[in-house]
């Protein structure tokens, strides 16, 4: 098990369409956007060829990624759908970690205390892995699929959020079943501009 600071991602959304009814209490939104992961996490070269993109604290890369959000509300609830590829680039060890699709849905309910808005959170989440390069040559049982039950809480105020999410693999197959996923806890910071 490794722990530590990961690669650090830096995403930039913006809204692409948004409607809503004349009571203001349906509203539907799509943003698109893109992000680059800077290689701030350590890659262990030892276990490059057994250890999932997912489960090394850095992949020694600038990768970059295409994402896309659709938000539907409803009064005080909603309905969040992610997607996001990201593009991996070689390293400097000439490893190149396999491109990666992320998708998630995610129920909330928003709850408002003194201008701040609270939103419990719970869903799905899903990754899937192309399979890594070494030196342009494939390498064999680094790709795979893993589905997690999610949950999490998130703040804002403004144009500042915050949060945690935590995540628990519930189906998985990844490296030709040589590798398992354990749970997750992660945390964000968004600026909203």
């Amino acid at each position: 098990t490794r722990t530590g600071l990961g690669d650090v991602s830096i995403n930039a959304l913006y809204k692409l369409f948004s409607s809503e009814n004349e009571a203001k209490t349906k509203s539907h939104r799509f943003h698109g956007g893109l992000g680059i992961k800077l290689p701030t996490g350590e890659f262990d070269q030892a276990n490059s060829n057994t250890v999932n993109p997912a489960f090394q604290l850095g992949t020694g890369s600038f990768d970059f990624t295409i994402l896309g959000e659709y938000v539907f509300e409803y009064q005080k609830s909603g309905v969040n759908v992610m997607a996001s590829y990201l593009i991996k680039t070689e390293n400097e060890r000439r490893y190149r970690f396999g491109n990666q699709t992320n998708l998630a849905a995610i129920a909330y309910r928003k709850v408002t205390i003194s201008h701040w808005q609270m939103l419990p959170q719970m869903g799905v989440a899903a990754e899937f892995f192309e399979s890594n390069y070494s030196r342009r040559s494939r390498v064999d049982d680094t790709s795979g699929r893993v589905v997690f039950a999610r949950a999490g809480f998130d703040v804002s105020r403004k144009w500042i959020n915050a949060g945690f999410s935590a995540m628990l693999p519930v189906a998985q197959y990844l490296n030709n079943g040589k590798v398992r996923a354990h749970e997750r806890l992660s945390v964000h910071l968004n600026l909203i501009l």
